[in-house]
């Protein structure tokens, strides 16, 4: 149940070791949640997925020619830098 910030709630332990709150004119039976758990014991173990690595295109391959053809007339170290990496 979602309260309000600021809600008074009163605690009640029983002799039997029971909890109840009190909000108002509600009595509520509490229990206790176990802790959380990173992972269910019920799955199995999960799968590593391998990360597939860049792939660099050929020296051939049509974006690098019109890279190429940009920068030959302008700027040749640049254009050597780019065709051989």
């Amino acid at each position: 149940m979602m309260l309000a910030p600021n809600t008074k709630v009163e605690v009640i332990k029983t002799m039997s070791g029971k909890h109840y709150a009190t909000i108002g004119d509600q009595v509520l039976r509490m229990e206790v949640i176990k802790a959380h758990q990173e992972q269910s014991p019920e799955l199995d173990n999960p799968v590593t997925v391998k990360k597939s690595k860049a792939r660099i295109p050929a020296a051939n391959h049509p974006w690098r020619g019109a890279i190429r053809k940009k920068y030959e007339n302008g700027n040749k170290e640049l254009a050597y830098a780019i065709m051989h990496g």
